[in-house]
C-alpha cells in the first residue's frame, strides 16, 4: 500500500498506472520465491487484494488480465486531470492535451 500511495502522489489526477508482467501471476510468484531474501516475499497478491491495495491508494481499476503470457493491470489515479502544461505541471505556459 505505502509504494502505490507513493506513485499515486506523483501522478496528476486522472493519470495512468499500468503494471505489466511477461508471466502470469504464479509465474512471477514462484520466481520470486526462489530469489534471494531481498525479494523472496514481493509477491503480487490475489486479484481482490490488489484492487483494494489500489483503491486504497486512491485509483480506479480501467483492466485487470492475467493469461498466457502475462500479467497486465491498467488503473487510473482518481480525480479530474487538470491542464496539461509545458513544463510537466508546475506552472508555465498551457499546451493543449493530445
Amino acid at each position: 500500500g505505502g509504494a502505490l500511495r507513493r506513485v499515486a502522489g506523483l501522478l496528476r489526477p486522472g493519470g495512468d498506472l499500468w503494471i505489466n508482467h511477461f508471466a502470469s501471476r504464479e509465474a512471477i510468484n514462484e520466481f520470486h520465491a526462489g530469489l534471494d531474501r531481498a525479494v523472496r516475499d514481493h509477491l503480487i497478491p490475489p486479484d481482490e487484494d490488489v484492487h483494494r491495495l489500489l483503491r486504497d491508494a486512491g485509483f480506479t481499476v480501467v483492466s485487470h488480465r492475467q493469461d498466457d503470457p502475462g500479467y497486465r493491470l491498467h488503473a487510473v489515479k482518481a480525480g479530474t486531470p487538470g491542464p496539461e502544461t509545458a513544463d510537466g505541471g508546475s506552472g508555465g505556459e498551457q499546451r493543449p492535451r493530445q
